[in-house]
């Protein structure tokens, strides 16, 4: 699968609802594989096998913290999606500098990068 493809399947992804992870936690409780209750309730498998496994408390909600708002970070994958497609493709050490290089141009608050 090429690069392109997977960074728009990151992008797409929805995130899944927080109550159908708590019916297929109780699923699993109730006998159910937690292959076939991540199925059924159409959440991630390896979320609920973290619950499952008691790993993760079921009541854990992640959330990242973001730096970009939705419209700057739609342009910087604009920008890596069109480059990619003239054939110019970065390495992620590239994405990563240009994503501090953008975050300190837009006065965001960013760590020093060691260079």
């Amino acid at each position: 699968m090429s690069g392109i493809l997977k960074l728009k399947q990151f992008i797409d992804k929805q995130p899944y609802d927080r109550n159908n992870l708590q019916r297929a936690y109780a699923a699993t409780l109730s006998g159910m594989s937690v292959y076939r209750a991540a199925r059924v309730y159409q959440v991630p498998e390896s979320t609920l096998r973290d619950r499952t496994r008691q790993n993760v408390s079921i009541d854990c909600h992640y959330e990242a913290n973001t730096l970009f708002t939705e419209d700057e970070e739609r342009k910087s994958v604009d920008h890596i999606v069109y480059m990619a497609d003239i054939r110019y493709g970065h390495s992620l050490m590239d994405i990563q500098y240009m994503a501090w290089d953008y975050a300190m141009s837009l006065h965001k608050p960013v760590k020093a990068k060691n260079i």
